[in-house]
């Protein structure tokens, strides 16, 4: 899977009851920079795991497979959209 243009500064997780957490690492030097900030902890992260809820709800019921799930999400980086039909979403 080809890297994104920006890393996140923090991370989702997510357990076997599909409860979430979010984790960031602050360095103390962001506190000057509040839209960078508020990008970096909440937006990009949750544009990361708002992308990734539907392969691992996918494989998590069993109907996709790693591989599927990450040819998913390597069509949406490269291209910004998949075609949902294509996925068996409709």
């Amino acid at each position: 899977m080809k890297s994104l243009t920006a890393s996140a500064m923090g991370r989702f997780w997510v357990n076997e009851d599909n409860d979430f957490c979010y984790e960031c690492y602050l360095p103390e030097f962001l506190l000057e920079y509040e839209e960078e900030l508020e990008s970096q902890l909440f937006d990009k992260p949750f544009a990361h795991f708002r992308d990734c809820l539907s392969p691992i709800m996918k494989m998590k019921d069993g109907e996709w497979n790693a591989e599927y799930a990450i040819k998913y999400l390597t069509e949406l980086r490269e291209k910004g959209y998949v075609d949902n039909q294509e996925y068996n979403f409709w």
